[in-house]
């Protein structure tokens, strides 16, 4: 692929992680709004990874420095587990998991999922819920 084309080819990654259709993200990369050319690239290793990767940075709001954030909040999460209450453990619970999104160790878990695998873990360790 020309040089030329490297920008187009970026463009319509970066549409396709953004959630729009092929034909629209074309468009909207400077293809004309007739040509399909461009449709080969959805089979390409490298355009695969290149939309994975623009999907990160979407999901990470194009900020590549968490670090501060995550800092922020594990500090606002130890400060909170030292006020010795429910409701200083439950926003301790919050900041890390939050900073656990953030750091990508939750990875596509859906919550419910993650959920049942709590309550197994828990039932198995200290018997079921009475």
């Amino acid at each position: 692929m020309g040089a030329l084309n490297r920008a187009r080819f970026e463009a319509l990654a970066k549409g396709v992680a953004g959630g729009a259709t092929m034909h629209a993200a074309g468009i909207a990369a400077g293809y004309g709004p007739k040509t399909r050319s461009y449709h080969k690239y959805a089979e390409r290793a490298d355009f695969q990874a290149l939309v994975e990767h623009w999907k990160l940075e979407l999901r990470r709001g194009g900020s590549s420095d968490l670090a501060p954030v995550i800092s922020d909040l594990m500090d606002g999460a130890q400060r909170a587990m030292g006020l010795g209450t429910g409701a200083g453990m439950t926003a301790a619970c919050k900041m890390l998991v939050e900073a656990a999104r953030l750091k990508q160790l939750l990875g596509s878990v859906d919550g419910a999922a993650a959920r049942r695998r709590d309550d197994d873990e828990w039932a198995a360790r200290y018997g079921p819920p009475s």
